[in-house]
């Protein structure tokens, strides 16, 4: 699962990690996938400025000409939707507990092995896992993905979540070399 660090990424650095990261994806070179909420976090870094030191919001047709250069990555039809989105802060039993135990709960209680080592792991509160990139982790158990590639050193600090391991992009393009 690929999140939207390395399409921000891939953007900003056309040569990067990333951007290779994406064009093995769409080349179907690797076996991988972003989501919806991954895509739409992009969109809206870009329109806001995020992306650029000087806060200039990027032009309309250069997000659209990079989204359409990655078409098998970014197409509406075939993109996957995430069950849940950012905004699962009004879902206040999910706070203050393992990430792995919420993740385990939003999926309806699949992955047993994200139940490992409850007491080691993060807790979804702002403070330690935000709860609005939950929706990555929850991507990669509704989705099967052994692997989740997020320069988000914030909030992915754990080496694995159950048997999903964290990669970085740099990572994972030096283990495809």
């Amino acid at each position: 699962a690929l999140d939207a660090t390395v399409i921000c990424g891939a953007f900003v650095r056309p040569y990067s990690a990333n951007y290779q990261i994406l064009a093995a994806a769409n080349d179907g070179i690797i076996d991988a996938f972003t989501t919806d909420v991954a895509a739409y976090e992009f969109v809206r870094n870009a329109r806001t400025g995020a992306l650029a030191r000087n806060r200039v919001p990027v032009a309309e047709d250069l997000i659209a000409e990079f989204l359409d250069g990655f078409p098998n990555l970014f197409d509406p039809a075939t993109t996957p939707r995430v069950s849940i989105g950012r905004s699962i802060l009004d879902r206040p039993l999910l706070l203050d507990r393992a990430v792995g135990q919420v993740v385990y709960e939003l999926t309806g209680r699949s992955r047993e092995d994200l139940l490992r080592d409850l007491h080691d792991q993060q807790i979804v509160a702002i403070e330690d896992f935000d709860p609005a990139d939950l929706h990555l982790l929850v991507a990669a158990v509704e989705h099967e993905a052994d692997a989740i590639c997020t320069s988000n050193t914030t909030d992915f600090r754990q080496a694995a979540y159950g048997d999903i391991r964290i990669v970085r992009p740099h990572q994972l393009v030096a283990e495809l070399l």
